[in-house]
């Protein structure tokens, strides 16, 4: 969504409204694919009393819209925008980190280091890779070593 004031005040482009073409797709992916879970969101709604707190005839009619309904598809709209974002980074960051750790996974013997030390170096690689998600291999086996207790039956 474009962060400047949808609802300009500019006569000639007054009223309308700018969406980015992600969050389009985002919508018409949930039409076409969500339509069960949104039916089970507006059902839930409405049993929670949303028809209670607004009376509106589901007639058709011209009607002005005011500004605190035109602020409300806004917030909805920004809303949906930035978890697309958040989701959509969220999502890049653990696919480079399922790229670059799987390899990295592979090449631990787990006759040596336990299930239990790779799974919290996992856990703490995870919070520190999202500024530098490329480094992931190297952080973690670093954080493998810091946790890592070996045993003299295990390094025979």
């Amino acid at each position: 969504m474009n962060t400047n004031n949808p609802f300009d005040n500019d006569k000639a482009t007054q009223n309308q409204f700018v969406l980015s073409y992600e969050l389009l797709y985002l919508l018409q992916w949930l039409i076409e694919y969500e339509a069960d879970t949104l039916k089970k969101m507006i059902t839930r709604a409405v049993k929670v009393g949303f028809k209670e707190k607004s009376e509106i005839s589901h007639d058709v009619v011209e009607l002005q819209v005011s500004d605190s309904i035109q602020q409300s598809i806004v917030d909805f709209l920004g809303l949906l925008d930035s978890l697309l974002l958040e989701v959509q980074h969220d999502y890049n960051i653990q696919k480079i980190l399922h790229q670059n750790l799987v390899p990295a996974l592979k090449q631990i013997d787990s006759t040596v280091c336990d299930s239990a030390t790779v799974e919290s170096s996992l856990e703490k690689t995870s919070a520190k890779i999202e500024h530098s998600p490329e480094q992931a291999q190297e952080i973690l086996f670093k954080e493998i070593l810091k946790r890592w207790k070996p045993h003299k039956k295990n390094l025979n």
